[in-house]
């Protein structure tokens, strides 16, 4: 099947093509400031990275059902010596942070203790409980990069730091995989600089660069929205069966990464018959089984982790923990939706801009946030992105609309989430959320903003190259300089 997918594709075609420029940029920017990233970002010390680590050997022992401890919270068996680096992280993040006032004895002592750890060999024969609750909950598809990384790493005897680090570059390059073939897909369409740049934005390649399921879910999103451009614009009585392939594959394990994205399928249901096959029964097909496939597997996987998801709000702490009760949360909402309502709209008002900055940057341990000049910039190449040579465009109507439905119902499902997860019962404000979960649904809000305000920005193919893959490293550039000066 593999041999066909690639046969398909034609890799010879691809790289005559004189439209794939803005790949190879891609790949470039993605790679250099990726690994630059890779190796800058303390170990352990993106956000949530101990406890993604900690999932992922799990993984790779054999673990894959979340290991339920002593003490009724969930997590794993690790080496004393992986448990004591976690600690350590721990430990330098609290007493040091990224305070410029901690003094340098302190910081340094914090530092070589950790240095001291790396280099140390995973002992399996000294194994004890590690309490990672928080990441107990992901399936090992969530971490297709790093657990690849982890397991070369463990077979090749390496210590502790290499581990890590290839772990990261793994899923370094399997985001990196997943946007080119996206890239590609929509290579000829201007729409793809929105691709280009949601790819690009500091936040995606500092997720890319570490141990977490965030870049998966950006890049997954990124492809399955460059497959519904394709298959909706294409003047094909037949669509290639590897794009099919993809998109169903890519649509079951989307919601086996994070459950909200689940309804990122909705756009497939619109879809016409004819853009998938001239027989409509194929093409019904098609839909009904991806969709039912997919949910399927999702309630399989929250079967076996529903006793996570019930103690998971003890990560708010024991204060906040004991006031939160999904069973009560649920019944506010229903007896109560208008003050669900309005939860929502204080919590926009409330957390707005800190869901903007999380979008752009919000970098470490989501304590450096990128200046407001990259912000700036960046919306500016969005705009000449999401204008520009809108006349080569295809028109449609439920396509933009399948787009902007798509992006409020999975905004709101990541709300509803929260509120029942995370917060006290019948609060007035939704806490927890953080920008980077909305970074899968730019391209599409992009698309539903591009057809329906009427603005149309005339820009060459080469000025918008040279515009765009310039601001984009700009911007990544300043970044990791203030995240250097901050960090170090």
């Amino acid at each position: 099947m593999y041999l066909k997918l690639i046969k398909d594709i034609n890799l010879k075609r691809y790289f005559k093509s004189t439209t794939s420029s803005e790949i190879t940029l891609f790949i470039l920017i993605s790679l250099i400031f990726g690994v630059v990233l890779v190796y800058m970002i303390p170990p352990l010390r993106g956000i949530d990275e101990v406890t993604h680590f900690s999932r992922v050997y799990q993984i790779s022992e054999g673990g894959i059902r979340p290991l339920k401890l002593s003490n009724n919270t969930y997590g794993s068996n690790l080496p004393r010596n992986l448990i004591n680096l976690n600690s350590a992280v721990y430990n330098e993040i609290e007493n040091t942070g990224s305070n410029p006032n901690t003094s340098s004895k302190i910081k340094n002592l914090q530092i070589q203790k950790t240095i001291t750890l790396l280099s140390q060999h995973l002992d399996k024969r000294d194994n004890l409980p590690w309490d990672s609750t928080g990441s107990s909950a992901y399936s090992p598809l969530a971490y297709i990069g790093p657990l690849t990384g982890t397991i070369i790493g463990k077979s090749l005897n390496l210590n502790i730091g290499n581990i890590l680090f290839l772990s990261r570059l793994f899923s370094l390059f399997i985001y990196i995989l997943i946007v080119t073939l996206a890239l590609f897909i929509i290579r000829k369409k201007p729409i793809k600089w929105i691709v280009f740049i949601t790819a690009l934005l500091p936040m995606s390649i500092f997720q890319a660069s570490i141990i977490n399921p965030d870049s998966l879910i950006i890049s997954e999103s990124i492809l399955i929205f460059s497959l519904y451009i394709y298959l909706w614009e294409s003047k094909k009585e037949n669509i290639e069966k590897w794009v099919l392939y993809v998109l169903a594959l890519t649509l079951i394990i989307l919601p086996l990464t994070k459950p909200n994205y689940i309804l990122i399928t909705i756009p497939l249901c619109f879809v016409p018959f004819n853009k998938i096959s001239t027989n409509k029964k194929i093409s019904f097909t098609f839909k009904v089984a991806t969709v039912i496939i997919s949910t399927l597997c999702l309630l399989t996987w929250s079967y076996f982790t529903s006793g996570v998801t019930k103690t998971i709000s003890q990560y708010r702490g024991t204060k906040i923990a004991g006031s939160i009760n999904i069973n009560q949360q649920v019944h506010f909402i229903l007896t109560r939706p208008l003050n669900f309502i309005i939860a929502i709209l204080h919590s926009i008002s409330q957390y707005g801009n800190y869901w903007a900055q999380g979008i752009f940057g919000s970098l470490g341990w989501d304590n450096v946030a990128v200046p407001l000049l990259v912000i700036v910039l960046i919306s500016m190449l969005y705009v000449i992105a999401i204008f520009n040579s809108k006349k080569l465009d295809s028109k449609d109507t439920i396509l933009k609309y399948s787009f902007l439905a798509t992006t409020i119902i999975t905004f709101l499902s990541i709300l509803t989430i929260f509120y029942l997860t995370y917060n006290q019962v019948g609060f007035n404000t939704i806490y927890g959320i953080q920008g980077r979960y909305l970074i899968p649904l730019i391209p599409f809000l992009a698309y539903y903003l591009r057809k329906v305000i009427p603005i149309n920005i005339v820009c060459t193919e080469n000025a918008t190259k040279i515009i765009v893959s310039l601001g984009m490293t700009t911007s990544i550039l300043i970044s990791i300089l203030v995240y250097h000066a901050v960090i170090y």
